[in-house]
């Protein structure tokens, strides 16, 4: 499991309201979970290509690469998911905000090798 303590995602959940704050961390483990996911799927498709050669008795054809038919689910339920768990933050101006300017350096700058 990815290491919970102080990341990004827990700062989130920090912020969020304590009558939401159970769902919050919920759904940051579920997003680390398919940040891992992710990670593997990944270098699955780097490793093998994103199509690949499949044969079924006498066919044999090229197909999309179920890996990568996973990774592009995982990832726009990954944005869906972190997107639910922002809106549990309370409304505040963007400025409030300058603090997590850190976790989203970390999260775009991520290298998914």
């Amino acid at each position: 499991m990815a290491k919970e303590s102080k990341d990004g995602y827990s700062k989130i959940c920090e912020r969020v309201p304590e009558d939401k704050r159970y769902l919050a961390k919920k759904l940051a483990t579920e997003i680390r979970f398919m940040d891992q996911t992710i990670i593997k799927l990944k270098t699955q498709i780097r490793e093998s290509g994103s199509v690949e050669e499949f044969k079924q008795g006498k066919q044999q054809f090229l197909r999309e690469n179920p890996a990568l038919k996973s990774y592009t689910a995982l990832i726009k339920a990954r944005s869906a998911a972190y997107s639910q768990m922002l809106s549990f933050l309370p409304k505040q101006s963007k400025e409030t905000f300058d603090d997590l300017d850190d976790f989203d350096d970390f999260v775009t700058g991520r290298d998914y090798d």
